[in-house]
């Protein structure tokens, strides 16, 4: 859990600056990991704060989706000594984050060329998609004017099978786990779950997902082949995604877990799986899919969401 400070210089650019990270297993909730922060950084109390949260964000409610914490603004905003707190889905500050990346930090993965003038675009929508202990995904939009995101769910819907190797993978997740779900694959769990089948592994004791990525430089064959196909896997959840979110003007890829599989993605599996809908073939193929390497989307995107006037936002060293 990253937290940072922001002002506005006088240009409206805003700086974010004393980063910190924390572990959420190390707190109770959200309000102990705001008061740490305060005292470790001696931060100034802010006028307003902003949290990107996995979980739906419900009116003023955050129930998060892999953690017992229930999230409230007021109780935030109190934490904080703020006079307003937001509260947003994770996802929906990633893609929020989309349009304040650096040009150099945007790797293309496939399709055409991205419009120049794509963020200020007029009916802009894009989707931003990020394999983590989940898989995250939203829609970023621009109507009249206004950028917005809205966050989805999609990474727990049903996973689709295209050959033996996949329906091989799908019966035994769905045996183990209960429902073979996106995200039960394309994620760093699923990593874990992925080379449990590949390799015939003991499922009550999975395989870490770096252990995994490092047999896989060593020379491990299921370990290479679990991080190749789960990131065709991806692929092909972008396009359903693309497909049922109408994302015609591009599929973000964002997060640790993709930007540790980067040759793997760059390799054409991604892009194949992506593309491949033999009875849709063209509205795919127009789509550019990219890799977005920033460390910081989660905090640039929170801080979009609670000042959408913001000229450019940047995060200190």
């Amino acid at each position: 859990m990253r937290l940072a400070t922001g002002a506005m210089d006088s240009s409206g650019a805003l700086r974010l600056k004393d980063r910190r990270a924390y572990k959420g297993d190390d707190f109770a909730g959200l309000e102990p990991v705001i008061e740490a922060y305060r005292a470790e950084t001696g931060a100034p109390t802010p006028e307003a704060v902003a949290f990107g949260l996995a979980g739906p964000v419900r009116g003023d409610v955050v129930r998060m989706t892999r953690r017992d914490w229930t999230i409230r603004a007021d109780g935030v905003q109190r934490a904080a000594g703020a006079q307003r707190a937001l509260l947003v889905n994770d996802f929906a500050a990633a893609a929020l984050s989309l349009p304040y990346v650096t040009e150099s930090d945007i790797v293309p993965l496939g399709g055409p060329a991205r419009a120049p003038d794509l963020w200020t675009q007029e009916g802009l929508r894009a989707l931003a998609l990020g394999p983590g202990t989940g898989l995250g995904n939203a829609i970023l939009s621009r109507r009249g004017g206004v950028l917005s995101a809205l966050d989805t769910e999609g990474g727990h819907a049903s996973f689709a099978a295209w050959d033996e190797e996949t329906w091989a993978v799908v019966k035994a997740v769905t045996a183990h786990v209960g429902q073979c779900a996106i995200e039960n694959l394309a994620s760093g769990p699923g990593l874990s779950h992925l080379y449990a089948v590949l390799s015939g592994g003991d499922w009550d004791a999975l395989v870490h997902p770096a252990d995994i990525r490092r047999m896989a430089a060593e020379g491990d064959a299921a370990a290479a082949r679990a991080a190749s196909l789960l990131c065709e896997i991806l692929g092909a959840a972008a396009g359903d995604l693309a497909l049922a979110s109408g994302a015609r003007d591009g599929v973000f890829i964002l997060g640790g877990v993709a930007l540790s599989l980067k040759e793997e993605l760059e390799q054409g599996g991604f892009r194949a799986r992506f593309e491949a809908r033999p009875d849709f073939p063209d509205y795919l193929r127009g789509v550019p899919t990219a890799l977005v390497n920033c460390p910081h989307a989660g905090l640039i995107g929170a801080a979009a969401a609670l000042v959408p006037q913001a000229c450019a936002i940047t995060v200190e060293d």
